[in-house]
C-alpha cells in the first residue's frame, strides 16, 4: 500500500483519495462511519475531515479475504438478493 519514498505513518488524506484506495462510495464510507465499522474521520477544518492513512491500512489488512469457503451459497431457483426470479 505504500507509495515508494512515501511515509504513511501520521499521513492524512481526504475524501477523494480515500474513495480511489479503498474502492466504495462515498456514501458507503459515511454509512460504515456511523455504523462504527470503518476508521473515523478527523476534522482538519471548520468542514474540512480526513483519514488517517495508517488507519485505513489497517483497517484494509483486517478484512477477511473473500474465498470461496467464506461466501454464501444461494439457494437454487433464488436470486442473490433472496427473490424468485422472474418468468
Amino acid at each position: 500500500m505504500e507509495k515508494t519514498g512515501q511515509r504513511t505513518e501520521g499521513r492524512l488524506i481526504r475524501l477523494k483519495e480515500l474513495k480511489s484506495i479503498v474502492g466504495i462510495s462515498a456514501t458507503s464510507i459515511w454509512r460504515r462511519c456511523k455504523e462504527g465499522s470503518f476508521p473515523a474521520p478527523v476534522h482538519v477544518g471548520p468542514v474540512c475531515v480526513a483519514w488517517h492513512l495508517s488507519e485505513i491500512e489497517n483497517w484494509m489488512n483486517s478484512l477477511q479475504a473473500v474465498t470461496p469457503a467464506t461466501t454464501k451459497q444461494v439457494a437454487p431457483g433464488c436470486s442473490r438478493r433472496g427473490r424468485r426470479p422472474r418468468r
